[in-house]
């Protein structure tokens, strides 16, 4: 098992066209959830990691804020723009 490279409750933003199938050259703006062309996030969309699947190599979980779903995004798409808040004392 790989260490998390992404946080629970970390803010990321998406580097890549992000689809649910994951083949960005087949994404269709018109489609919609849970088409495999269906688009998650654009270049620069911002979102939440909400889950960290282990069984996925320890992916993360992304809630876009644009389209409010949720995506297993390889680590390659994303990228940390804010670490999860610590808690306070």
């Amino acid at each position: 098992m790989t260490t998390p490279k992404f946080l629970l409750g970390s803010l990321v933003k998406a580097v890549k066209l992000i689809t649910e199938y994951g083949d960005p050259s087949k994404a269709n703006p018109k489609a919609k959830y849970p088409d495999p062309h269906y688009i998650h996030a654009n270049i620069g969309d911002l979102g939440l990691v909400i889950r960290i699947d282990s069984d996925q190599d320890n992916r993360p979980v992304v809630r876009f804020r644009e389209t409010k779903t949720a995506a297993l995004c390889f680590l390659d798409e994303i990228e940390l723009v804010l670490p999860p808040a610590k808690p306070k004392k």
